[in-house]
């Protein structure tokens, strides 16, 4: 799954990448959190656009309880209710430096591109007349050594079809989905103060050391 990333390249850099004239000051984010707001790239009345879209689609369950769907798995994506009529029309593109996953020992792993500095997430969005629209991430499942750490990752659109994604036909778009190479990639230890949406600071994406067993334990 992913259930954090980052985004810290400067505004200009990033509507640089999706060629984007209209360009959204945000600030640099280290901790981007389900139910929050993040910047991503989608079509408006036929332009491609970068703006602040809210993180999650709430769907109700039983005895009035809800809960907040973040990812869409890319094997299901274009079948379940939920999703289907927003990956035929609603795509989009999520930019990020890294992303985060805990193994199962609840260490977190900081991942991010040996090759690009900016990756683009797969993602839909439910448009929404009454308050910020929404989107979720596409996932697929993880190959190689990122396997050993978590089970999923985000399906994440190669730059050479950034348009092929948000214009191509449904067809087009699934074969895009296929699960990432793990030796495309870097990934190292870093602080479980990432675990609070609270913390929200450079430090968290720096690298930690393993830590040792004690002798005393």
């Amino acid at each position: 799954m992913c259930g954090r990333y980052s985004l810290s390249s400067d505004p200009q850099q990033v509507s640089k990448l999706f060629g984007i004239d209209n360009t959204s000051n945000f600030n640099s984010r280290f901790n981007i959190s389900p139910g929050q707001d993040a910047i991503a790239i989608y079509k408006k009345e036929s332009k491609i656009n970068m703006g602040f879209l809210n993180w999650g689609i709430k769907i109700n369950l039983k005895l009035n309880n809800s809960s907040l769907v973040i990812n869409a798995r890319s094997e299901t994506i274009n079948k379940k209710f939920l999703f289907k009529n927003l990956f035929e029309t609603k795509r989009c593109l999520i930019p990020a430096n890294s992303w985060f996953e805990w193994d199962k020992f609840k260490q977190p792993f900081c991942i991010h591109s040996r090759q690009s500095k900016i990756i683009a997430f797969a993602g839909v969005i439910k448009i929404t007349t009454t308050q910020k629209s929404n989107f979720v991430i596409a996932t697929s499942s993880a190959e190689g050594g990122l396997e050993n750490i978590h089970k999923r990752t985000p399906a994440i659109i190669d730059k050479n079809n950034f348009d092929l994604w948000l214009n191509g036909s449904p067809e087009e778009a699934l074969n895009l989905l296929s699960p990432i190479n793990s030796s495309a990639f870097n990934w190292y230890r870093v602080s479980k103060e990432l675990g609070s949406v609270k913390n929200d600071y450079p430090s968290l994406i720096e690298e930690i050391e393993e830590q040792q067993p004690s002798l005393f334990n």
